[in-house]
């Protein structure tokens, strides 16, 4: 079920941690005097905010980035502008106050870097760091505030709240960046990653049994008598009644899903998802009567076994949807409209065993009975709506009905079958701490590589559910409203693009950047992304020109529409997660949202062309394993086409997706030699096909010539038999000062012919190229004599670029080792290296003097 925003960057996370949040101040380094010629500094009492800055995705600013497993210690800096402040604080919570911090100037006057401030080069710059780490699983949002004087300024996240680079304010713009500590043995559920979804409304799919269909004279809420509540059977192919009252039946059941298996199988799919199926009062499901019993409606217990059976053979899943927050109020445990015989419902009899399952309170000539007699009550239902009375989540009878009971509902349908459960939502506040925790262990218990897949939507609820200790995944509906904003147009769901079109491709990268920033490796990998489904508009009618029906439906708007979904799907395929496909998306079902979205299933079998190129992205996905399995990288986001380019990386695979949005043809300069904090760049000379049909390439001058057609897609793989497998990272790098600069070296690796040194006055992030070399050794003259960070990269005699070494330091004041003689090459041969080395271990021994040189692994790269 939908539900529309909480809030806005006021970090509702739940309760603190148990154990509470362990901050501690990064130890820096001693400080380093000013450069002989002073720069202009900013006035006294005054903020440049242009030097301010600080983004989440940049290992110079944040180190290891992204969701960490508890217990790590993520280091993050601010940059301010060089004497421009006199005290940086970092405040950082746990679903409680803030904790303010200090932090400390570990870098001071280096260059600015990018993006400049607003005095560009003629400004150097500070770097401030302090260290954070929580020791059991969290969400913890931060920002900084900084001081010069009596002025101060803050540092916050964008208002999208999406991560990467935030903005700095004299007023705190109310949206923290966010780390995810995760519990460190969480991993994904193995026939979940890189699967492809299939989203079912059963009884809108297919009518496999004409005898269960649903009977008109059937009691539904009030009625008898009351005619508004009655079932009502509608003829198949005839639009959804709107607006609905649940109570319209098509007769699409079990057996039809059953039949249609083949089809599904040759489509691509290899899970499938169902809309709740229990006995209920509903169309839809989600107010549940009988947890134990399918609805008559949709089949028997043994119609259920044979669809899980008959999928299993066919190498599918099928994951049931959990509606554990709210029942029907026509349920056994309720009963507001007095049918039950036997044992009281709640609604009927203060003495019914299920009184506290519920909450009540007085109203007079209310539906419910009370202390005072009948009809003195009224009671909590889920968003205000009286067919569907809260559960009582506290009340252990719940708990035991759901989880805790040796035949509890969670474990009864995963021993009959089912591969997992998708629960509704799961986010909900009036779920008490602890019940998801033992939800989970039960589902383990009967299952263990059952999957529990979270219902989420805005980005406060998906955090409350990817820490491992709760949900294995989430249904991301926060990912699908920049691919609509920028294919077509995003409908209002709570989100920040609600509404929007044309988006950029450059806030489309952000935003889906930001989604796999939060997320734990086995959410990144499993996650459901979703383009629509039962809750939203169809993704068809989202990318439709045309304001109205009528506009949708003429022959060339629907022609723009499918395009673009071909596209949609085509990014929704190619990105990390396991895409969703709502039943018929993939034969050009279309509608707005609810009723309209429920339609049936074409009888006629639909746009067929359409489906053919569904079948072709699931092949591609089942045939590419980086597809399923690498890391995303954007390559390119070009303003003046909109047209946007994302590889999808592992050690010797790759994959490159293409987009161009617009009703021009393209021809993008997609570059390749990204920056060290951007990943391993891809060499020349590699040759590509497009699996999509387009024409091969090859890379060249470090870039990708890529020309797409209007609304055209391109999905790009290596072509067979080309080497791709780089050297591995050079190893056990040493580093020491001498008076010409800074003398490394390394362990030769097998395969590389040259090496490329690189320079940071940090760890992990931050490093610029300081020269390329055939030797296993390097003098950097221009080295200053601050602490120094050193990284290495090998490459191949075709250009394939290793992964990157471990991070190694030389620290400021280390004893002096004595430079070749001028002229000398920057490349000293292993006689002179082991010279220096020597020296410097002799002059430690004679003065007493211990040392160590800090080993880090530069998380920055190629995430």
């Amino acid at each position: 079920m939908w539900r529309s925003n909480g809030w806005r960057g006021a970090q509702r996370w739940g309760a603190a941690v148990a154990g509470g949040l362990l901050a501690v101040a990064l130890n820096a380094g001693p400080g380093v005097a000013a450069p002989a010629t002073a720069l202009a500094s900013p006035e006294p009492g005054k903020i440049d905010l242009t030097a301010l800055y600080h983004d989440s995705r940049d290992g110079l600013y944040r180190t290891p980035g992204g969701a960490v497993p508890a217990g790590t210690t993520v280091t993050l800096r601010l940059r301010t502008r060089h004497d421009g402040a006199t005290s940086v604080q970092l405040l950082v919570r746990s679903g409680g106050s803030y904790q303010a911090m200090p932090m400390q100037d570990v870098a001071p006057d280096v260059d600015c870097g990018a993006p400049l401030p607003a005095a560009g080069d003629a400004v150097r710059c500070d770097l401030w760091a302090t260290t954070i780490t929580t020791s059991k699983p969290a969400t913890l949002g931060y920002h900084f505030v900084v001081r010069a004087g009596t002025a101060t300024a803050q540092v916050s996240d964008d208002a999208r709240g999406d991560g990467g680079p935030g903005v700095a304010a004299t007023s705190l713009s109310n949206v923290d960046w966010v780390v995810t500590a995760y519990e460190p043995a969480f991993q994904p559920v193995p026939w979940l990653q890189g699967a492809v979804v299939y989203q079912i409304f059963p009884d809108r799919f297919a009518n496999g049994n004409p005898a269960n269909d649903p009977n008109p004279r059937q009691p539904r809420y009030a009625y008898p008598p009351d005619a508004t509540d009655q079932v009502v059977r509608e003829p198949w192919r005839t639009p959804p009644p709107n607006p609905s009252t649940g109570g319209e039946y098509y007769g699409g059941d079990l057996a039809g899903i059953r039949s249609k298996l083949p089809d599904l199988h040759d489509l691509g799919v290899t899970v499938l998802y169902l809309n709740p199926i229990f006995s209920s009062a509903s169309n839809h499901g989600y107010d549940t009567r009988d947890y134990t019993t399918i609805d008559p409606r949709f089949g028997t217990q043994a119609d259920f076994e044979g669809l899980v059976t008959d999928a299993a053979a066919l190498g599918m899943h099928v994951i049931l949807d959990g509606v554990f927050d709210h029942v029907s109020a026509d349920s056994p445990y309720f009963d507001r409209y007095a049918r039950q015989t036997g044992t009281a419902g709640a609604c009927q009899s203060v003495a019914s065993p299920y009184r506290a399952w519920f909450t009540f309170t007085p109203a007079p000539n209310g539906p419910c009975a009370g202390p005072a007699g009948p009809h003195t009550m009224d009671y909590t239902g889920w968003n205000s709506i009286a067919t569907l009375p809260v559960l009582n989540k506290r009340e252990p009878a719940v708990q035991a009905l759901v989880y805790g009971a040796t035949d509890s509902v969670a474990r009864r349908w995963l021993q009959l079958g089912a591969a997992g459960w998708r629960i509704d939502t799961m986010s909900d506040r009036s779920f008490p701490p602890g019940f998801w925790q033992g939800f989970r262990s039960a589902v383990k218990a009967a299952k263990p590589d059952a999957p529990i897949i979270g219902e989420a939507w805005q980005r406060d609820q998906a955090l409350l559910l990817i820490r491992g200790d709760t949900a294995d995944t989430i249904t991301d509906y926060r990912s699908r409203t920049p691919l609509l904003a920028y294919l077509g147009t995003a409908d209002a769901r709570g989100f920040a693009d609600d509404g929007m079109s044309g988006l950029s491709p450059a806030i489309v990268a952000s935003e889906l950047a930001g989604v796999l920033e939060d997320e734990p490796p086995a959410v990144a990998a499993t996650a459901f992304r979703l383009l629509d489904s039962h809750d939203t508009e169809r993704v068809l009618w989202s990318l439709t020109p045309g304001t109205t029906a009528a506009d949708k439906a003429t022959a060339a708007n629907l022609e723009i529409g499918k395009a673009r979904l071909r596209l949609a799907s085509l990014m929704q395929f190619t990105l990390p997660g396991a895409p969703v496909v709502y039943y018929g998306d993939e034969v050009g079902m279309t509608g707005a949202t609810d009723p309209e979205n429920r339609g049936t299933y074409p009888t006629n079998g639909g746009d067929q062309q359409l489906a053919a190129s569904y079948r072709e992205l699931a092949t591609a996905r089942d045939t590419v394993p980086v597809l399923r399995e690498g890391d995303l990288r954007f390559l390119l986001t070009d303003a003046p086409s909109r047209a946007l380019v994302f590889a999808r990386t592992d050690p010797g695979a790759l994959a490159i997706t293409a987009v161009n949005p617009g009703s021009a043809g393209v021809a993008l300069d997609v570059p390749l030699a990204q920056p060290i904090d951007g990943g391993t760049p891809i060499r020349d000379g590699m040759r590509f096909r497009d699996v999509l049909g387009g024409p091969d390439v090859t890379s060249a001058d470090g870039h990708l010539r890529i020309v797409l057609p209007p609304l055209g897609g391109a999905l790009l793989v290596p072509v067979s038999g080309q080497l791709l497998v780089a050297p591995d990272a050079p190893a056990d790098l040493s580093a020491v000062r001498s008076d010409g600069g800074a003398v490394l070296g390394w362990s030769p690796q097998a395969g590389a012919v040259s090496y490329t040194v690189w320079r940071s006055p940090v760890a992990g992030g931050g490093y610029a190229l300081v020269g390329t070399t055939s030797a296993t050794t390097f003098t950097d003259h221009a080295a200053p004599t601050t602490a120094l960070h050193y990284v290495i990269r090998a490459i191949d005699t075709l250009g394939n670029v290793s992964a990157t070494s471990a991070d190694v330091v030389i620290a400021a004041g280390l004893p002096v080792v004595p430079s070749a003689e001028p002229g000398a090459s920057a490349e000293p041969d292993s006689l002179l290296m082991i010279g220096a080395i020597l020296l410097v271990l002799l002059v430690l021994l004679g003065t007493g003097i211990a040392f160590s040189i800090g080993r880090h692994r530069s998380s920055g790269v190629g995430r």
